[in-house]
């Protein structure tokens, strides 16, 4: 204790020494009078005796400063590397939240329902979108799968005359086992240049409104319809998606064969069968086709399940029949 008071002591009259010195150098400097009338005439201070009052005043606390600058900076420089690092690193631990191994949950914005499993075939389509104060065309692409078909696109358009142009993009997906479809949409870019990127998900607050499937040949067509909480309708055909299936490429992760014959009987236990808009017994009937009704074979395939399925033409429309009711 004797020897810190020592310390003590000693650099008390160290400072006190230091600061009688820095008092006389200043009362003994002379301010040059062009500088004081430069303060006065800047109308900083009305009397010359005033700017030198505060020219000394700064002098003393540019010479009181400095030496304890260089305290501090002699101070670390004496301090070994490694515990400038380490105290480094403790403050940035200090200062970054606890963190466990136990995966935070995504924000609710993110929180979306998960899409179901598509085939990677990603088909070129048109889309039309209309509305009450808006309606535009423009091109998406698809992905299917027995389950949905997930259409995905991009609206853009110019903010009047200005530089920023106002681009969205959307998902939309049609169940295919419920028949409803729910749309998602986030804001790549706005005329405010401040786009919110988070996905909106319109299916949380609306409930999900009806479409239907047109299939003719390789082309598919899917008309959507916007309807009211109580199930009334709203608005027809307030989206519509328009597609072709490339001849060359799979819809599933099985291939198309040829059929072994051209032309088949329907012959079901019911004395019909369901002709559907797509390979599953999920999705809407077309129309009921009597036993003994002579189809023609376009191509045939097996769905995710398991089933064999034929792509048939009858009195015109096109349409799937399960392998089972065809003899």
């Amino acid at each position: 204790m004797k020897q810190l008071s020592g310390i003590g002591e000693g650099i008390f009259k160290l400072c006190k020494t230091y600061w009688l010195w820095v008092n006389q150098i200043v009362d003994n400097h002379t301010v040059s009078k062009n500088k004081l009338n430069e303060m006065v005439r800047k109308g900083r201070f009305k009397t010359l005796e005033e700017a030198e009052r505060s020219a000394k005043r700064q002098i003393k606390v540019a010479l009181v400063t400095a030496p304890v600058i260089l305290l501090v900076v002699i101070i670390f420089g004496l301090l070994p590397k490694s515990e400038n690092k380490s105290a480094v690193v403790q403050n940035i631990q200090d200062s970054t939240p606890a963190q466990t191994n136990e995966a935070e949950p995504p924000d609710e914005a993110e929180q979306t329902t998960p899409s179901p499993e598509l085939s990677k075939t990603n088909i070129e389509a048109s889309v039309k979108k209309t509305g009450s104060d808006f309606s535009y065309e423009t091109s998406g692409r698809v992905m299917e799968s027995d389950k949905a078909i997930v259409v995905t696109y991009i609206r853009s358009s110019k903010c009047g005359e200005g530089a920023f142009v106002f681009k969205q993009e959307r998902q939309t997906t049609f169940d295919l086992s419920s028949q409803t479809w729910t749309d998602k949409v986030r804001e790549l870019s706005n005329c405010l240049g401040t786009p919110h990127q988070e996905w909106m998900d319109f299916s949380k607050e609306d409930p999900p409104s009806r479409f239907s499937i047109e299939s003719n040949g390789n082309t598919t067509l899917i008309r959507a319809d916007l309807q009211d909480y109580d199930g009334s309708l709203i608005m027809k055909d307030t989206l519509v998606v328009k597609y072709a299936r490339p001849r060359s490429e799979p819809t599933t992760s099985q291939a198309f064969d040829k059929p072994s014959s051209s032309t088949r009987i329907v012959q079901a236990s019911d004395g019909y069968a369901n002709l559907r808009s797509y390979p599953s017994t999920e999705v809407a009937v077309l129309v009921k086709v009597p036993n003994g009704t002579s189809v023609t074979i376009l191509s045939k395939q097996a769905n995710n399940v398991g089933q064999l399925w034929y792509k048939v033409e009858v009195n015109g429309q096109v349409g799937w029949l399960y392998s089972d009711l065809l003899k």
